[in-house]
């Protein structure tokens, strides 16, 4: 829907303030959902214990409780971890092509909403 929307303000200039905003939400779910699935499956364990926040106990968030951060810090965090995760990854190859699809659509919403955001 968010590339529907985006394309119809292109298109038709008019309606940007209608269709616009909608992709904007649209790109943003979508960018958060992607960085949600990156860090719940394609995180080596010891990259999440050393990069995870804590939990109000204290207690580092791990892979399956991280989805319990607001959604607004999924992709913040992707960003804080990749260099880490990268580093630690190069010796196995594990998860690094299933990361690199998922951050070619983080890619294009960031895209998107920056042209939005102009």
């Amino acid at each position: 829907m968010a590339d529907h929307d985006f394309l119809d303000g292109v298109l038709n200039a008019g309606q940007r303030g209608k269709t616009w905003p909608a992709a904007a939400r649209q790109y943003t779910t979508a960018e958060q959902d992607f960085a949600l699935i990156i860090l719940k499956f394609y995180i080596h364990d010891e990259v999440a214990a050393d990069h995870y926040p804590k939990d109000a106990t204290g207690k580092t968030r791990s892979k399956q409780t991280i989805d319990q951060i607001p959604p607004e810090q999924y992709v913040p965090l992707l960003q804080s971890v990749l260099k880490a995760e990268d580093d630690f990854a190069q010796a196995s190859g594990e998860y690094i092509s299933d990361r690199q699809e998922y951050m070619t659509y983080i890619r294009h919403c960031e895209g998107r909403l920056k042209l939005i955001a102009r």
